[in-house]
């Protein structure tokens, strides 16, 4: 079994201060104290004083019921604090209605549906994201790994390429491609990517290790203890902090 280093994909959440035009439109004039009440919600979300931003977004929400940016933010802040992905869907579905051209909605209502083991509406989700932004990198990577999660192998890989075509330095995305290629015994390229990441970051311990395993795993030995070697200098054993001598009676 090929052990799958950590590549990890945070959640982030948007800098958003005020409405688009259009919801603004939508929803009518809002008011200075509006403003405020959402000013203050997302210093509080981006503070992670999420109580207060739900509540303060709940106040918004009494009187503006269709505000989507309102349920976005919801939806993501249930997103990083909800085991279950129930409420986080039934925001982010509002907020896919409510703005249907956020592309940022669609992403995240794809990772509420992932969340929950739907990878199929997941993908659905992620795909409308992409459809409205073709330059979405962060869709393209979650697309990705739900379509390895429903072991469609060859299509995250083709979805990874399609980062690196975009952006070649991606390290998320080349580190997982090189994942994929060696379950797909293109240990060649695997190879390649993995030597490419250690130039790209020719300090980072991790990378380095990563490329001894994977000798370790192909049985190349002798590249495998190049790596170890050249992980090991990276990051050596920490010394053991030797206790301080007591001051000599004979000393001055």
């Amino acid at each position: 079994m090929i052990r799958k280093p950590l590549f990890v994909l945070l959640f982030s959440l948007v800098g958003l201060t005020s409405p688009s035009h259009l919801e603004a439109r939508a929803l009518g004039k809002i008011s200075k104290d509006q403003k405020k009440t959402f000013s203050v919600a997302m210093k509080a979300m981006r503070g992670g004083n999420y109580p207060k931003a739900r509540q303060n977004f709940q106040t918004l929400l009494d009187s503006n019921p269709d505000w989507g940016l309102v349920h976005l933010q919801l939806g993501q802040m249930a997103l990083n604090t909800d085991s279950n992905s129930k409420r986080a869907i039934s925001h982010l579905s509002k907020a896919t209605r409510l703005i249907p051209t956020n592309p940022r909605a669609q992403h995240q209502l794809g990772l509420a549906y992932q969340l929950g083991g739907n990878c199929l509406k997941a993908l659905d989700a992620f795909n409308s994201a992409i459809e409205l932004r073709a330059s979405y990198l962060n869709a393209y990577i979650s697309k990705a790994q739900c379509q390895e999660q429903k072991g469609r192998t060859g299509q995250a890989i083709k979805t990874l390429e399609t980062v690196l075509a975009m952006k070649n330095k991606h390290e998320g995305a080349l580190g997982n491609l090189a994942r994929l290629y060696e379950e797909k015994n293109m240990t060649s390229e695997a190879e390649a990517i993995l030597v490419r990441l250690t130039k790209l970051q020719p300090k980072a311990f991790a990378y380095q290790l990563t490329l001894a395993y994977f000798y370790q795993r192909q049985g190349n030995q002798q590249k495998a203890k190049q790596a170890f070697d050249r992980a090991n200098v990276l990051k050596p054993r920490p010394r053991r902090k030797m206790r301080p001598l007591l001051k000599s009676r004979d000393a001055p």
